[in-house]
């Protein structure tokens, strides 16, 4: 790996961790506005600043090189990738960065 592998793995967990899942659309705490947005994962939450919105979190991005990931059949979205039940990882780059990490 060089040096700008090793900047993209830091913070990444050891390959043990990552599985290879659909991915599935989640519930979301939407902004009444309907500007702002963070997956909910049973956290509280004030239902006066946010709805609890199931199906909202359409997407989410790969940890390295930020590719879509999404159950979406447009924009060339990433269907099934790696996840360790929070981040994902997208094939490609889970073979290059975790895969065959020294990690293992």
């Amino acid at each position: 790996m060089t040096d700008a592998d090793d900047d993209e793995f830091e913070g990444l967990s050891p390959a043990k961790d990552w599985y290879r899942a659909k991915w599935e659309r989640r519930p979301a705490l939407v902004h009444p506005d309907g500007g702002a947005m963070t997956l909910y994962v049973g956290q509280k939450y004030d239902p006066a600043h946010f709805n609890l919105v199931a199906d909202a979190w359409d997407h989410d991005h790969c940890e390295v090189c930020y590719a879509t990931i999404s159950n979406k059949s447009c924009d060339n979205a990433i269907q099934d990738a790696y996840t360790d039940g929070r981040a994902w990882i997208c094939p490609s780059c889970y073979e290059r960065m975790i895969a065959n990490s020294p990690l293992e």
